[in-house]
């Protein structure tokens, strides 16, 4: 079952920690037998009719009804969904979430590709513009020209389709390779890299269909030209109406920049869009890096506990405390009671997850409410996790009903606190102390404070010398293996940021030396009349800057949401982060994208540096 890739513990605990939890496979006979349980059973799977893309929630909201009226009796019984598991939620969210990632970052890099396409192939039909005159005075009319140009975009999309898809493919085994790695730890016994044809042929299409009708444009411009005029040395262009704008109030130098960009509108357009597709990519790349970061960073924070200790039994917290305290290199312990509830919600489905009774007095938790009150600082009520919030639609203020040893209580919820990994309650220790008899604080959790770099000494004399522990964990080895697993998505992450990168420096590039190939003459002419090599690179440069800044304007906004939006994408119910992005992400991909303009007009400023103007003066036709 590939859902046990995953080796979730809990909900509460869904990622993979290979370090502390495993999986193993035994006869049910030989575990009955070691266990003395023989004929008991603790878990049943049930197989809902129909297949899991069909819309199956009315059936499986009746099929729970119909198993909690069946196991009432049970104490502590739970009912969840295979989603609601920790391996099948997780598998969902990597399912559900790696598909909208690449579709976005995919689509966008086409586009720009597509983009800078079509201005390599319009700057090479303009330096056919005598071959085009020829055809055109031989009697070759216009449709004949654009097909025949257009065979040049078709060439370059099916080779570059060709190649993509063969590179595309070899390179998924490292992707795999890569998924498998940081996911499960290690390899997957019978994992088969099949060749997924129908991706690919979509692929190939896209790339094909974008290049060859990406110069369908300007071979039907210039196939526009007379022939007797396109049969000329090139004359400078006629500036179009809109370039020839009054500008007065404008300095000199920036009329100058305006006008260059106006005098091809299409291609300034083009670059803008491409530069609001790299610009996306880019600071939705930022996005995501500072929502993971700050939500797991926060999340690691507020566990302010080095070991966890699980029990098979209740025992009373001054019990468990005393205990731990007497063992070597625990600086402070704190009893805590972990278990199942039921949340109800009005107008929503009877919800189960995990409540945590802590002494809020000094709770081994620093949890902030998103409303800015920390948790725990009133017995009035409960605080919930961020993703119990999203689950039940419920907010602070609102009053829900928990379930636990078939007692139901009416709380109200004081707050949502952040909290990446799982739905818990928290509930103060006084709150609950009023629904037990006795005012008695039942606990099954222990949780640690250690010596620095003694945490795995203290595990070992847990496990030796405390009666009914079944489960010690070391934070920081949970911390360790979970940021293993997060560098598979910080890696995706920065792969895709420089995809954004790459593409913008590729289409400004492009951009630029296609113009100014276009004024070579032009602005040798210039420097002959007596402008400096300075004033020329100022112009270029104001003309690249002006593009950057219309896709800033426009990707920097989309960008954001768009990473926000992918990050969703991963949401499950016990999974889920709350959005932000820094100042600091801000500048750093805007000064990204003003080195870029610096690495994209070195090339062709160079170029007009070298020009021969005593060449360009002969050849010059007035």
């Amino acid at each position: 079952n590939p859902e046990f890739l995953v080796a979730g513990r809990s909900p509460e605990s869904p990622f993979p920690t290979p370090s502390t939890f495993g999986a193993a496979w035994i006869r049910y006979s030989e575990l009955a037998a070691l266990a003395g349980r023989a004929g008991e059973m603790n878990e049943i799977v049930i197989q809902v009719q129909g297949k899991n893309s069909d819309d199956r929630s009315d059936l499986d909201a009746s099929v729970r009804r119909e198993l909690e009226t069946l196991f009432a009796e049970q104490q502590n019984g739970v009912v969840l969904t295979r989603n609601q598991t920790a391996s099948g939620g997780v598998v969902k969210a990597l399912i559900t979430g790696n598909f909208p990632l690449m579709r976005f970052y995919s689509g966008l890099f086409l586009i720009g590709a597509t983009l800078i396409t079509g201005i390599l192939l319009a700057r090479l039909v303009e330096s056919e513009r005598r071959r085009i005159g020829t055809m055109r005075s031989m009697g070759i009319t216009r449709q004949e020209l654009v097909i025949h140009y257009l065979t040049f975009g078709a060439i370059i999309g099916v080779a570059g389709g060709l190649a993509g898809s063969v590179l595309g493919y070899l390179n998924s085994f490292w992707v795999m390779q890569t998924f498998l790695d940081y996911i499960s730890g290690g390899d997957l016994p019978g994992f088969v890299n099949r060749p997924q044809i129908p991706f690919m042929l979509l692929g190939f299409f896209v790339v094909a269909a974008g290049s060859t009708f990406a110069g369908a444009y300007p071979a039907w411009v210039q196939s526009a030209t007379p022939p007797g005029i396109a049969l000329r040395p090139a004359a400078p262009k006629t500036p179009n109406a809109i370039s020839r704008m009054k500008l007065n109030f404008l300095p000199l130098v920036l009329r100058q920049t305006l006008r260059n960009l106006l005098r091809t509108p299409g291609r300034s357009i083009s670059a803008a869009l491409g530069m609001a597709a790299g610009s996306m990519m880019m600071f939705s790349a930022l996005a995501m890096w500072d929502t993971l970061d700050k939500g797991f960073s926060g999340y690691y924070r507020s566990n302010e506990f080095d070991l966890r200790v699980d029990f098979d039994s209740f025992v009373a917290d001054e019990t468990l405390e005393a205990q731990a305290n007497q063992i070597e290199h625990v600086t402070a312990a704190q009893a805590a009671l972990v278990g199942p509830v039921t949340v109800f919600s009005q107008g929503q489905d009877p919800y189960d997850t995990v409540a945590v009774a802590v002494d809020e007095k000094n709770p081994f938790f620093e949890l902030k409410s998103i409303e800015g009150q920390a948790a725990f600082s009133s017995a009035d009520g409960v605080w919930i996790g961020n993703n119990l919030q999203r689950a039940l639609e419920i907010e602070a203020g609102d009053t829900v009903s928990l379930r636990a040893f078939g007692q139901d209580r009416p709380v109200k919820v004081m707050g949502v606190v952040p909290y990446v990994l799982g739905n818990p309650v928290f509930i103060p220790r006084s709150l609950l102390t009023q629904w037990t008899p006795g005012n008695t604080f039942p606990t099954n959790t222990l949780l640690l404070r250690a010596d620095e770099g003694q945490q795995a000494a203290v595990r070992d004399v847990v496990v030796k010398n405390l009666p009914g522990v079944i489960a010690v964990e070391v934070f920081s080895d949970f911390q360790t293996d979970l940021d293993h697993y997060l560098e598979y998505f910080r890696v995706g992450t920065i792969i895709f940021g420089s995809f954004g990168y790459v593409l913008s420096l590729a289409l400004l590039y492009n951009t630029v030396n296609t113009s100014l190939r276009e004024r070579r003459d032009e602005l040798a002419v210039l420097r002959a009349l007596g402008s400096t090599q300075r004033e020329i690179a100022v112009t270029v440069t104001l003309e690249l800057l002006i593009m950057v800044l219309l896709g800033i304007l426009i990707g920097v906004p989309l960008g954001r949401e768009a990473g926000f939006y992918l990050n969703h994408s991963y949401r499950t119910e016990f999974f889920g982060q709350v959005d932000a992005m820094l100042f600091r992400s801000y500048i750093l991909g805007i000064v990204s994208l003003l080195v870029i303009v610096f690495l994209a007009e070195i090339p062709g400023l160079r170029a007009v540096q070298k020009a021969d103007l005593g060449q360009v003066s002969k050849a010059q036709s007035f």
